[in-house]
């Protein structure tokens, strides 16, 4: 929480992109899959911030697909503060 009172030196949601981005990972690797679960914690903006894309897989059930349009709405909602190109793909 101390990126959100901007007390920390290093904003802990951008590590994992600093990460993947370096030179030696980036030319290693084409690309690279990260599974979070549908909580919008640390470690889910993390892999946010260094996403190009999302993909949002459910369950043929009616409560899981219920709760997509929430997850886009939250997801929306941060894209301008964490990551500006951030695609959702997959979607009709």
């Amino acid at each position: 929480m101390r990126w959100l009172l901007g007390l920390g030196r290093k904003d802990t949601r951008f590590l994992l992109r600093r990460g993947l981005h370096q030179n030696r990972v980036a030319r290693r690797y084409d690309i690279v899959l990260l599974d979070c679960p549908p909580i919008f914690n640390t470690s889910c903006l993390n892999a946010l911030a260094a996403s190009d894309y999302v993909l949002i897989p459910t369950v043929p059930s009616k409560s899981a697909a219920e709760r997509v349009p929430f997850f886009l709405d939250r997801l929306y909602g941060l894209r301008p503060v964490i990551n500006p190109n951030l695609q959702v793909i997959g979607r009709s």
